[in-house]
């Protein structure tokens, strides 16, 4: 029968690897398997290495290399020929990327520039980036040798030299802008009308923006729509004249060019194109037991358009919209009748003051209020019309006089 393996706790094993637990082989070789680099008394990790030969094995460094003590790090890189200061593992900055990168140390480092250097071309004094030269004078050194090399634009007849993915510097960038490109053939009048900045469907000048088409016409690109219809002149997205951007509506936008509408819409991810709720029409009922009816263009409704019903039988009963202090009244008490005959119109106005000229006064306004009410003829209402005036002058000549104290009696 053979004997199970032995094995260690995690806690026992990081202990070992940190050197917090006496390393004796008899202990170690009986707890867990040692590495299996030679010279090396650190517990088995992964794939048969210790945690330092793991790391070592996988960015390609050499394995033989001296382990330094937990926490240290040399005076100068482990690179050779390296003597700048290391900052992981032993090795500097460059050096430990070009390990990340798996690149060879072995390689020349590349060359770095003062803040204080210019181009080598005549009259630049752009910053070098390569070469010693700038970016506009390195791509054109990359462009003159690949033309000295007859290294030229693989679309044909063009002789124009290689930019990037065998393409010239006008050709790559209509396959950036195009997208359609990089098989190596396109009409003619879609590279013309990607040159010339406009869109690439017959009759329209508008500026492309993808696949050489305009904003409108590759909407309906994507939507499967047919491209020689016209367009609709397209409405300032914000301003006083401005419209939702959805087809129908006249709201006004609020985010993102739509109305609070159908942008509730699109926060719901519901369709912007259906078709409303249709407007609410004929009676209805409050909880008050009163009658509201949908009548827009008449004075007294509200923002909806909704007007309670017992006033507008009043206001076509009396031919005007009813005051401020006026009020209908039901006589049967019944909220919801409101035929003429159960109608009453009741008034809050009262006198402003006790004099006789006052009450007279406002005796007479309510007779040329209410004429139907008495059977006036358009003669009497002109005969109490000069009598208010004339009692109006009575009163104010009675304001003015000042009022005695009852001490001036």
């Amino acid at each position: 029968m053979v004997a199970p393996a032995l094995t260690a706790p995690p806690q026992i094993i990081k202990r070992l690897n940190h050197g917090a637990l006496p390393l004796n082989g008899l202990l170690c070789e009986a707890v867990v398997p040692l590495c299996s680099q030679p010279g090396c008394d650190r517990p088995r990790y992964c794939k048969g290495f210790c945690p330092l030969h793991y790391r070592r094995a996988l960015m390609d460094i050499p394995l033989d290399l001296p382990a330094r003590a937990h926490g240290s790090q040399p005076e100068v890189c482990l690179a050779p020929g390296c003597e700048l200061k290391p900052l992981a593992l032993g090795y500097c900055a460059r050096d430990y990327q070009r390990l990340k990168r798996n690149v060879s140390l072995a390689l020349p480092p590349a060359r770095r520039y003062l803040p204080t250097e210019t181009c080598d071309a005549d009259g630049c004094v752009e910053k070098p980036v390569g070469r010693g030269l700038c970016h506009t004078h390195w791509k054109l050194r990359k462009l003159a040798e690949n033309l000295a090399n007859d290294v030229l634009c693989s679309i044909d007849g063009c002789h124009e030299p290689v930019r990037s993915r065998g393409l010239c510097p006008t050709h790559y960038w209509l396959s950036v802008r195009i997208r359609k490109f990089p098989a190596g053939v396109a009409s003619e009048a879609l590279e013309q009308s990607v040159l010339a900045g406009i869109c690439c469907v017959e009759g329209c000048d508008k500026k492309p923006e993808a696949r050489g088409m305009c904003r409108g016409h590759y909407t309906r690109l994507r939507e499967g729509r047919p491209l020689d219809a016209p367009l609709k002149p397209r409405p300032p997205r914000y301003g006083p004249n401005a419209i939702c951007s959805v087809e129908g509506c006249s709201q006004k936008p609020r985010i993102r060019g739509l109305c609070n509408f159908h942008y509730g819409r699109l926060r719901r991810n519901a369709d912007l194109m259906a078709p409303r709720q249709k407007e609410r029409t004929g009676r209805v009922i409050t909880t008050g037991g009163y009658i509201n009816i949908l009548a827009k263009s008449t004075l007294g409704s509200d923002k909806s358009g909704y007007i309670r019903e017992h006033r507008y039988a009043m206001q076509q009963m009396l031919g005007r919209p009813l005051l401020k202090q006026e009020q209908p009244h039901h006589i049967n008490g019944v909220r919801s009748d409101n035929r003429p005959e159960n109608l009453e119109l009741w008034s809050t106005s009262h006198p402003a003051g006790q004099r006789v000229a006052d009450k007279v006064a406002f005796a007479i306004e309510m007779l040329t209020l209410y004429p139907m009410f008495i059977g006036l003829d358009l003669v009497d209402q002109a005969s109490l019309k000069v009598i208010l005036a004339r009692v109006k002058t009575i009163a104010d000549g009675a304001k003015s006089k000042p009022r005695r104290r009852r001490h001036d009696r």
